[in-house]
Formats: C-alpha cells, structure tokens, sequence
C-alpha cells in the first residue's frame, strides 16, 4: 500500500491519521499504534494536552479560540469530531468559570473576582446606590460618610481616591454631601413627613430625595405647603343653573 502523506501519521496497520490524534489518549489507528511511545501526561484529569505539551483547561479546546501555542486545541481534524458543544462539569449550585474550574454560584457577581480568569465578575448589572451612599469603582456601596474618612472601606480603595484636597465635616456624626455641605447624620435619609406632617397643612409625600405637600380633592396648594379651597363655581361649566360652592365640594341646583 502507499505511505502517508508527509503531514501525516502512519499507522502500523498502514492507516493514516493526522497529527492532532497522535498521542491524543484516543485510539485512533485502530491497532493502538499512534498512543505508543508516548511521554506521560502531566495534566490534570479536566485538562486539554497541546501537541507541544502545554495544558490547557478542558473546555477551552473547541471552543473557537486557540489557546494552545499551536493551536491544536481548535484544529479542524479535532473539533470537527465533536457534533455537539461540551457539557458544563460544575454541580448545581456552582457557577462554571471560562478558566474551567467551578466556584459558587453566589460568588458570582460579588464584586469579588474568584475565577482565574475573573468570569465571574462579567457581565454583572452595575448597582445603584441610595443617595447617602458611596458607590465603589467596582459596583458596591458604602454608607456616604466613609467616603474620604482615612480608611479603605471600598475593596478596589475607590472611597479614598482623589481625597488629599478634600475638605472633611468635623465630628464623627457629619455626613458631606456630594456638593461640599455639612449636614449633621440624623438628618441623612429621614422622613420628613414624621416631623409635625413636613409643615403640609393636609398631606405629606415622602419622596426617595426631599418630601412634598398634597391636597385632598376640591383643594389645591396657594403656595408650597397649604391648602386652600377650589371655588368650582367659578368654572363656566360647572353647573347648568345654580352653583352653591362648599369647602373641598360644590353643589349645583
């Protein structure tokens, strides 16, 4: 029979295999010729052996990019065998890392990078701090007057950068606000409308940021706190006949 070709292994039964298969842990020439000879494997039992002997994690072979220096992880006699997507090995419960290895699921966008390859972390939604509260470089939240107080309270020290020129409220129980301004704690995220009804004369709104006054129906605000009388009758079209205005109502005859 003819040889193989020159880029190609022979087998002893005379069959001929690519490279990629030869000591590959597979037998591929059928007569277990192209697994003899073969050094020992040093990888670990979920990882990829390159045909230049580096390692590589498992799922990273066929996965479209070529990991190994010489691209034997994505050769096209290798993945070409392979007719579907490998299955994720991580438990239930555990987040499967693009390094390989498998952590917690809850470690998962933590703010804490726990994969090699910091997978994890990826495409994590960005958080949204309250107003009183700091929002480190890396997405998590800490309480406003930890910001520039001397101490790294952020895991990335965002909380204490660019904080040399900035002026700091005297007393442990300040709060700086974003524009400059000393506001004693007590007054951070209280509701206003608990304090003699924020001054409204009928309702009080607590808002996320500030509180605003109300009026029940048939009044309407004469300036930001107080209520005062709608006078229905005033409105050509209220009444056909006769319109008799009362507080908060109106009546017609």
């Amino acid at each position: 029979s003819k040889a193989c070709p020159a880029k190609e292994f022979q087998c002893r039964n005379r069959k001929c295999v690519a490279p990629i298969f030869v000591c590959d842990g597979d037998d591929d020439c059928g007569d277990g010729s192209d697994e003899e000879k073969c050094s020992t494997p040093t990888c670990g039992p979920h990882e990829f052996r390159c045909n230049n002997s580096e390692c590589i994690p498992a799922l990273w072979s066929c996965d479209g990019d070529p990991d190994c220096g010489d691209k034997s992880d994505e050769s096209m006699e290798r993945c070409s065998r392979r007719k579907e997507p490998q299955k994720p090995r991580c438990p239930e419960g555990e987040f499967q890392c693009g390094s390989g290895e498998c952590v917690h699921l809850n470690w998962k966008c933590d703010g804490d990078a726990d994969c090699k390859d910091k997978s994890d972390e990826a495409d994590c939604a960005l958080l949204t701090c309250r107003p009183d509260e700091f929002q480190c470089g890396d997405g998590s939240c800490i309480h406003g007057t930890k910001q520039c107080n001397g101490v790294h309270d952020c895991p990335d020290f965002s909380d204490e950068a660019g904080c040399i020129n900035a002026t700091k409220c005297d007393g442990p129980r300040k709060f700086m606000c974003k524009n400059g301004e000393c506001i004693d704690s007590s007054k951070v995220c209280v509701n206003e409308c608990a304090d003699n009804n924020g001054g409204c004369s009928h309702i009080c709104r607590d808002r996320r940021i500030g509180y605003e006054c109300d009026c029940p129906s048939g009044y309407k605000l004469i300036d930001k706190k107080t209520c005062g009388d709608i006078d229905e009758c005033e409105n050509p079209g209220a009444c056909s006949q006769i319109c008799i205005n009362y507080k908060g109502d109106y009546k017609w005859l």
